[in-house]
C-alpha cells in the first residue's frame, strides 16, 4: 500500500541537500511513540539483520540547489509518497499527520493538507517497466586485501550481475520478515530498452551513498514484483531509497 502526502509551509522550503534524513524524521516523528521508538531502535528481524519495511520517494516537485548554501529551495506546496506492507505504518502516519497542526521538516513547519491513497500496480505478466522515484542502492562491504580491519563499501552499478542477484537476494529477506515464510519467488531488474540510467550522490550523516535513478525492467514471479512496489528495492529503503512505480503505456 502506498499513500501521496501533500505538505504546505508558509515559505518556500529549504532543505539540505541530503534532505533524506530530514524526511525519514518526519515521518518517524508522525508514529506513536511506543510503534516510532520500536522501528526505529529495532524493527523487523530477520536473523541478525532488522527491517524497517517502509519506503519513501524524494520530494515529487523540483528543488532549485544552491551549491553556494549547499541546500535545496522547493515550493511552499511539496509531496513525497509513502509506501510499506505494514497497514499500521501507514495508518499512523496518516493519522497522526491530519491530528498534528504543524509538523518539522528539517527545519520548517508544515501542515499535512491533502492524503492520498495509490493503488497497488496492475501486474499480470511476469516483466514490467518500472521508474525509480529515488535511487536504487546496492553495496557490498569488503574488507581491505591488506588489512582485514579496514572495511570499504563498493556499490554496484545497473550493468553489474550483482545488482540484480543482490536486490532479489535482500526482497526475499525482506518477504520472509513480513510473510514468515521461506520466499519461493525470484527476480531480475535490468535497465530498460533506452539505457538511460543516472548516478546520484546521496549524503547521510557525512557518508556518501550511491544510487541510480532510470527505468528498469523487473522480470520475474508476479508475487515479489507486487511485494517490491511496496517495501523498495535494494538497500536503505527507510532513508528514502528505492521507491518504485510502473510505467504505465497509454494506449493509442
Amino acid at each position: 500500500m502506498k499513500v501521496r502526502l501533500t505538505f504546505l509551509a508558509d515559505d518556500k522550503i529549504v532543505l539540505k541537500k541530503g534532505y533524506f534524513s530530514s524526511v525519514q524524521g518526519l515521518i518517524y516523528n508522525l508514529l506513536d511513540e511506543v510503534s516510532r521508538n520500536w522501528l526505529h531502535e529495532e524493527g523487523f528481524r530477520y536473523k541478525k539483520r532488522f527491517f524497517k519495511l517502509f519506503v519513501f520517494s524524494e520530494i515529487m516537485e523540483k528543488g532549485v540547489l544552491s551549491r553556494s548554501k549547499n541546500e535545496f529551495l522547493f515550493p511552499r506546496k511539496i509531496s513525497i509518497f509513502v509506501a510499506s506492507p505494514v497497514n499500521w505504518i501507514l495508518e499512523q502516519v496518516v493519522k497522526n499527520g491530519i491530528m498534528e497542526e504543524y509538523l518539522t521538516l528539517g527545519e520548517n513547519k508544515v501542515r499535512l493538507i491533502e492524503v492520498e491513497t495509490g493503488k497497488d500496480p496492475d501486474i499480470s505478466e511476469g516483466k514490467v517497466e518500472i521508474r525509480t522515484l529515488s535511487p536504487i542502492e546496492v553495496h557490498s562491504t569488503l574488507s581491505h586485501l591488506k588489512d582485514t580491519a579496514r572495511k570499504k563499501t563498493y556499490f554496484y552499478n545497473p550493468t553489474e550481475e550483482e545488482f540484480s542477484l543482490l536486490i532479489n537476494e535482500n526482497l526475499k529477506k525482506k518477504w520472509e520478515v513480513f510473510y514468515k515464510e521461506v520466499c519461493p519467488y525470484n527476480l531480475k531488474i535490468f535497465p530498460s530498452d533506452d539505457g538511460k540510467f543516472k548516478k546520484r550522490v546521496i549524503i547521510l550523516k557525512n557518508n556518501p551513498i550511491n544510487g541510480w535513478k532510470g527505468r528498469f525492467y523487473l522480470e520475474g514471479d508476479i508475487p515479489l514484483m507486487k511485494f517490491a512496489f511496496n517495501v523498495g528495492l535494494g538497500s536503505h529503503n527507510s532513508l528514502g531509497f528505492g521507491f518504485i512505480e510502473k510505467v504505465e503505456r497509454s494506449r493509442k
